[in-house]
């Protein structure tokens, strides 16, 4: 049964991709959006979304003929250990998508049926650029927003622009903008918190991915409904400040404090905020805090949950934060 089931993974006919380490980056760059399936000859459930995959690349074909719109793949966890690692997968099938070949953390959590994902593609696909005379209609104020000025929106650098702002979209901290009839080179501007930042140098989409990380990838992230799965399953312990939701100023704090001192442990620790809303129940009846007393910094490695100096005292004392860390990974840090 696994070697007809794997035998109907791999064949030829099939319009979904079969991706290999030799192969992953030449099937997937050339694509705007790429639905990954990472699965397993042993598990049900993967024998169970292969017709729905089969189908939904069909779809796919039909509505984005010859073109580099959309793909849909799958991986074959058993066979490729190395990309399993790289992606984190430790569930089957995980369904993660892929923009214009960059890996990130975005997994697809809806429903799993062809026309979910053929609309989920759909919206993947839409250009998440808006021209800069909507920008009084959005609510940009807790956001980065980028503006991109360019010739024209056949320039080549508006694509590139637009490609890497899909990119990061998900992301939902940048709003991007863009104003064309620009006489001159093609620039891009970031305004954020810091004050606003002129991306310097050649136009390349390496290098603006890597300025667009910089500026759009959130260093400390706010926990939600929405992304709470996700960054518990990324599996790095959490370095959390519980705030009252009304409390601006200790997540401005708490935002600074990190990026001033704690950038090297972005590797290992999830940098997040939790308000007294979301984190009700779990401020009564676990850590045994009503919002009186917050705001309140912990490190939770989901085994322990350390309690840390005062949120003031770690802004006076940043090093006393680092050492906090330092311990922790050395394992001299008890609860």
């Amino acid at each position: 049964l696994l070697f007809l089931f794997h035998s109907s993974y791999s064949n030829s006919t099939s319009r979904v991709k079969y991706l290999r380490q030799n192969n992953l980056t030449e099937v997937l760059s050339p694509y705007k959006v790429a639905v990954v399936n990472f699965y397993t000859d042993w598990c049900r459930y993967c024998h169970l979304l292969k017709p729905v995959l089969e189908e939904t690349a069909t779809i796919v074909e039909l509505q984005y003929p010859n073109s580099n719109e959309a793909v849909i793949a799958q991986i074959n966890c058993d066979e490729e250990p190395g990309i399993r690692d790289f992606f984190h997968i430790t569930k089957y099938p995980t369904i993660k998508v892929i923009r214009n070949g960059l890996a990130t953390r975005s997994e697809y959590r809806s429903q799993r049926t062809p026309e979910a994902l053929v609309n989920f593609i759909a919206e993947e696909l839409k250009d998440p650029v808006m021209s800069l005379e909507e920008a009084h209609c959005h609510n940009v104020q807790d956001n980065t927003v980028m503006l991109g000025r360019f010739a024209s929106k056949q320039s080549r650098h508006y694509d590139m622009f637009s490609r890497v702002c899909s990119t990061f979209n998900h992301f939902d901290v940048c709003k991007c903008f863009a104003k064309f009839g620009h006489q001159g080179p093609s620039d891009v501007t970031a305004q954020t918190e810091d004050g606003t930042d002129l991306f310097q140098g050649m136009f390349d989409r390496n290098r603006l991915v890597s300025w667009f990380t910089e500026k759009c990838v959130p260093l400390v992230r706010e926990i939600t409904f929405q992304n709470a799965e996700e960054i518990s399953e990324e599996g790095r312990p959490l370095l959390i400040l519980y705030h009252r939701h009304d409390d601006k100023t200790s997540v401005l704090l708490f935002k600074r404090l990190v990026r001033e001192h704690m950038t090297h442990f972005a590797q290992n620790l999830s940098f997040v905020t939790a308000d007294d809303l979301f984190y009700a129940r779990i401020l009564q009846y676990h850590l045994h805090l009503t919002s009186v007393d917050l705001p309140v910094v912990r490190l939770d490695d989901y085994k322990h949950i350390y309690r840390l100096p005062s949120l003031m005292n770690l802004a006076e004392n940043p090093q006393a934060l680092v050492r906090i860390a330092e311990d922790y990974f050395t394992g001299n840090l008890h609860a």
